[in-house]
């Protein structure tokens, strides 16, 4: 059987209930890691065949091949650094408010007394994380 339709095959059984989800996020974990570090190395080897063949048809896939994004860096510039500084200072107190909150608190700015606006709390997906059990 090829990795994709056992993949696929796993994913059907835990949907119908005839696998355990937990066992089989471990497994496609596992799976998703080597896949990951595969798939990062055999990349940069492709990159200059995928500029050779680009705008072509191959293996049923139409190639594409583009740089890298341009990205800029301001850290160099000291009125930049200087206001991002500030920013997440402020950003800072902001996040402090909101935890203080949470505890039923507010905050006060130091300098003016003012009560300082708690930031918005988010929360993320919750996650699942799988490490080698500790050797005894």
């Amino acid at each position: 059987m090829d990795i994709k339709q056992h993949i696929l095959d796993l994913t059907q059984k835990v949907a119908d209930g005839h696998a355990s989800p937990l066992a089989a996020y471990i497994e496609l974990h596992g799976i998703s890691q080597v896949l990951g570090e595969c798939l990062t190395m055999v990349k940069r080897l492709s990159f200059e065949e995928a500029q050779d063949r680009k705008g072509e048809v191959y293996m049923g896939k139409m190639i594409g091949y583009s740089e890298g994004r341009k990205t800029f860096k301001y850290d160099h510039i000291p009125q930049v650094a200087q206001i991002e500084k500030a920013l997440t200072m402020m950003k800072e107190a902001h996040k402090d408010a909101a935890l203080q909150q949470e505890k039923g608190r507010q905050t006060f700015d130091p300098e003016t007394g003012e009560v300082i606006e708690p930031a918005v709390i988010v929360r993320g997906e919750a996650t699942i994380t799988l490490t080698e059990p500790k050797k005894k």
